[in-house]
């Protein structure tokens, strides 16, 4: 297998990408590029930094992940079953134990008797793994956690930033220091925000993973977690703890806010407005989560008007510029679009920024959008294979793109399906449309699933059609009935729409008539 360096230095010879360039991209040095390419530093420490690589080479996607399985990463696309990562940077290596040259004796014997050479060495390693993992437990030293964080939890009304110790990979003293400087940045950027119900405090321990960071933020109640990595006056900083939703989509349209890999940030810690840029960006997210969007979108065009030295850090701002925009009660969906665009063109790696995009090419719903969001969906799916929500949304543009061919549609749905059996969206998606297909039979055990775990009335709706296509006729009248009842209570406008069709479809299967004719149904899958 190819070492990173060689695979790295061959993508550059084939794009012709100067070594200069590729440095301003990912924010370091010439030197840090050129140590790559030698092998003098066999990986970056970032996983990041591959992908930013691969964006800038124009990687196929295979050959992305050979470039992060070369750099000891886990690749994008999942390896086959049973297939692991062996590179390399991975790989360890037992020495054998030489005889001493005044044991002749035992020295042949252990020849003649391999095996116990191989079982001692195997013997040695399990006592010594063992007595030093006793070791890490009784003195809570495993890596990857928070042992005491010294930090007393968020009181009631209180939003509680917490900042992690930054893994120093510089070789100096100067990268734990970031925590501490960035607390000050924090705290005067709240102090003159007003922000009294607001506190900063830092943790002992290094926080190197989203795991860690998101555990400690739920066992102290915190809103946000800083953390990340220090090296040779870069800071890689990312920011757990995201809200869950991003805006007013339409019911059946699903988002993602990026996860802390896709928005890190990267800054030069020896530059002060840096890290008060840094604190600009942090803050805005304390007031994005807690739905204070118009003080977050202030607070972030204070940000992008003061930009650091690495532009790709734009990106994470024009990523909440539109989720703010899309979250306003009658969205500028072209102003989303262009934002996202923006985040896009700075950072292509951003997933969500692609699935959120696509969402609002659906929303907006111009001549052509469908298409723009198929191909956005089909870049989510391309970079992330499992990611349930690329899949779904895939489907509800095939569909919307092509009703009367609903099988590509449903061949994303049941991707999105086989990747969360028991998500109510995607089995609500293959209930409606498999019924709208013409297989209600096959529909209904999705039908179930949906209605068993979803709350919104949706999954009634959708059953109600199958049961009426299935002659079912009082079925689907209950079904429909409880799906009004539903929304009557929680959204007067969307009762108002439905029921305009809905109550009719009661009355006539009460009767014992389907009023799903031709016509019906293929006004169904033209429904919005």
């Amino acid at each position: 297998m190819q070492t990173f360096g060689e695979l790295l230095s061959q993508y550059i010879e084939r794009t012709g990408v100067p070594d200069a360039e590729l440095a301003r991209t990912l924010g370091v040095s010439r030197q840090t590029i050129f140590r790559w390419r030698e092998g003098e530093t066999q990986r970056p420490r970032s996983r990041d930094d591959v992908m930013h690589l691969a964006a800038k080479l124009r990687l196929s996607t295979d050959e992305r992940d050979a470039l992060l399985l070369a750099a000891g990463f886990a690749p994008v696309t999942p390896l086959p079953p049973g297939e692991q990562v062996t590179t390399s940077a991975r790989s360890t290596t037992v020495e054998p134990i030489a005889g001493h040259q005044d044991e002749p004796e035992l020295t042949a014997a252990a020849s003649r008797r391999p095996w116990r050479i191989v079982a001692t060495v195997l013997i040695l390693v399990a006592v010594l793994s063992g007595a030093l993992l006793w070791w890490l437990v009784s003195t809570k030293r495993l890596p990857g956690t928070v042992t005491d964080p010294g930090v007393a939890p968020a009181a009631t009304g209180e939003t509680l930033i917490l900042i992690g110790q930054f893994a120093n990979y510089g070789g100096s003293q100067m990268g734990y220091n970031v925590a501490g400087r960035l607390q000050e940045a924090l705290q005067s950027e709240l102090a003159g925000a007003g922000l009294s119900q607001t506190r900063v405090e830092t943790l002992k321990d290094v926080v190197s993973d989203p795991q860690t960071a998101e555990r400690v933020g739920s066992d102290l109640g915190a809103a946000l977690v800083v953390w990340g990595e220090y090296d040779s006056g870069r800071v890689l900083a990312y920011v757990s703890g995201l809200p869950g939703g991003d805006g007013p989509a339409s019911p059946e349209v699903r988002r993602l806010v990026a996860n802390p890999g896709e928005l890190s940030a990267t800054i030069n810690a020896g530059l002060p407005e840096e890290i008060r840029w840094l604190a600009l960006y942090v803050l805005g997210q304390v007031h994005f989560q807690v739905g204070r969007d118009a003080d977050a979108e202030t607070v972030f065009r204070r940000a992008l008007a003061k930009p650091p030295v690495e532009p790709r850090a734009l990106a994470v701002i024009q990523f909440y510029l539109a989720a703010i925009a899309g979250r306003r009660p009658n969205p500028d969906w072209s102003e989303v679009i262009a934002l996202y665009s923006d985040a896009i063109d700075r950072r292509p790696e951003i997933v969500s920024a692609w699935n959120n995009r696509g969402a609002a090419y659906l929303n907006r719903n111009a001549p052509g959008d469908v298409v723009k969001a198929a191909a956005d969906f089909r870049q989510v799916v391309a970079m992330a294979p499992g990611n349930v929500t690329g899949h779904f949304n895939l489907g509800l543009a095939l569909a919307k793109a092509n009703p009367d061919d609903l099988a590509p549609a449903l061949a994303s749905f049941r991707a999105a399906h086989d990747l969360a059996p028991d998500e109510p969206g995607p089995n609500n998606a293959l209930c409606w449309n498999l019924s709208l297909a013409g297989k209600a039979a096959e529909a209904m055990p999705f039908c179930d699933t949906a209605v068993a775990r979803d709350d919104s009335g949706m999954s009634l709706d959708s059953r109600g059609l199958t049961n009426a296509l299935l002659g079912r006729h009082m079925e689907a009248a209950s079904d429909f009935s409880r799906f009004l009842d539903v929304l009557r209570s929680r959204d007067s406008a969307a009762f108002e729409r439905y029921a305009a069709t809905r109550q009719p479809w009661i009355d006539a299967l009460r009767v014992g008539r389907s009023p799903f004719d031709g016509n019906t149904l293929v006004r169904l899958r033209r429904e919005p």
